[in-house]
């Protein structure tokens, strides 16, 4: 993957898990620092500690998950408090001062 990548997709949306880790998520961010959009979609194997590892993408502004049944809004709000919003399974979450709610 070229290091100049601002926008990935990973994973596929018919539902059918794909075989993708922890450490492979570990991988994307250091090969791809400049990650501005990141859409991941049934990746089973990958849990809030690959999510915490989208931390060191300073540049992300947009993250859509789907079909990651061990991530929640939560995890991602814990593990990316720079993120202001971020969708889950088509449901749309913002972060504000009262916390993070759905849009």
């Amino acid at each position: 993957m070229p290091p100049s990548l601002t926008e990935l997709h990973l994973g596929n949306t018919y539902g059918c898990e794909e075989d993708v880790s922890d450490s492979d998520i570990v991988h994307v961010v250091a090969s791809c620092p400049y990650l501005q959009v990141l859409h991941l979609a049934s990746l089973n194997k990958v849990t809030k500690e690959g999510l915490c590892a989208l931390r060191s993408l300073t540049s992300l502004e947009k993250l859509e998950l789907y079909f990651m049944p061990h991530i929640k809004s939560e995890d991602v709000a814990a593990c990316l408090p720079s993120l202001q919003e971020w969708n889950i399974n088509g449901i749309t979450f913002l972060r504000s001062e009262q916390g993070t709610h759905k849009k």
